[in-house]
């Protein structure tokens, strides 16, 4: 991987929790855990193939490292401010792995199938 494909981004770790909608329901909502910063790339070539065997194709895959400041969860997910169309974009934890020789944590990742906030 070449050094211009690697990114730094600022991103938010957000938690479900549940809010009662004033009706007696309760629905799922998502509520901002922490803000970290990582690197983001996009996954290729045969591991993206792996991913697409896993049962996700069609969509963009990123591996996403941070430091190992908390804990990160795969129901999780990461919210980005994406500057060029001036909305967030999130994107849903498929697998984390914790690198604590390193003080890091490997995170993958692709689009949200919902964008909800």
């Amino acid at each position: 991987m070449s050094s211009n494909e690697v990114k730094q981004y600022r991103i938010i770790l957000q938690s479900k929790t549940s809010a009662d909608n004033g009706k007696g329901d309760w629905v799922a909502t998502w509520a901002d855990a922490f803000t970290a910063f990582a690197e983001k790339w996009q996954v290729k070539g045969a591991e993206a193939v792996e991913h697409a065997k896993m049962g996700h194709h069609q969509v963009y895959v990123y591996r996403i490292v941070m430091m190992r400041t908390t804990r990160v969860t795969p129901d999780m997910r990461i919210k980005e401010y994406d500057f060029i169309d001036a909305e967030y974009k999130y994107l849903d934890i498929i697998g984390v792995e914790n690198k604590y020789e390193q003080g890091e944590v490997l995170v993958t990742a692709k689009v949200a199938e919902s964008m909800t906030s």
